[in-house]
């Protein structure tokens, strides 16, 4: 629970945090685009950032390491096996010293299989595309998809239609994730 700062004037402990609109706009579109995502046929399960932060406390607090916004629990094609996806969401431009850190800290971390990283703009989309294609090591490369539509930030999402790339080439999410479960 947040307190405003009136709010806050009654409490006997000033310990209190103002809400971030920005963060709260950016886990409302996570929980939006997880929400479709999870109705695709692959998709098994999923944690939010705040709930794997939880659930894994001791492991997160030991690395230091990254924490994507949230995780997928995906079946591969065959149906054998399951593997983790990272699912970043990027709404605005970062530098590039923090794109590049957060894409390399992602591929590093071997707790997931692979990362898929989405945009609401264009630009956005080809500046973090860019980073991605400069690393020396396809290994690397392989390890994340990127993907972007303006309906992340406005109107319906429709994740059938999202525009990617992965490896150079274009994707569809599908690749990833399997179709949509009609019910």
């Amino acid at each position: 629970m947040y307190a405003t700062e009136l709010g806050a004037n009654h409490l006997s402990d000033k310990t209190y945090f103002l809400p971030n609109l920005n963060s709260i706009f950016h886990d409302t579109k996570v929980s939006d685009l997880v929400g479709e995502l999870s109705k695709m046929d692959r998709v098994i399960d999923f944690e939010l950032e705040h709930e794997y932060r939880n659930t894994r406390r001791d492991d997160y607090h030991s690395r230091g390491s990254y924490i994507p916004d949230a995780v997928l629990k995906v079946m591969d094609a065959k149906g054998k096996s399951s593997m983790d996806i990272g699912l970043e969401l990027e709404l605005t431009q970062k530098s590039e010293k923090r794109i590049s850190t957060k894409i390399k800290k992602g591929l590093i971390d071997n707790r997931y299989d692979l990362i898929l990283y989405f945009f609401p703009s264009e630009a956005l989309y080809k500046k973090y595309l860019t980073n991605l294609n400069s690393l020396p090591s396809k290994e690397a490369r392989a390890k994340c998809a990127m993907f972007w539509t303006p309906d992340l930030i406005v109107g319906e999402l429709n994740i059938e239609s999202i525009l990617g790339s992965y490896l150079g080439r274009p994707a569809l999410l599908s690749q990833f994730l399997g179709n949509i479960r009609h019910e």
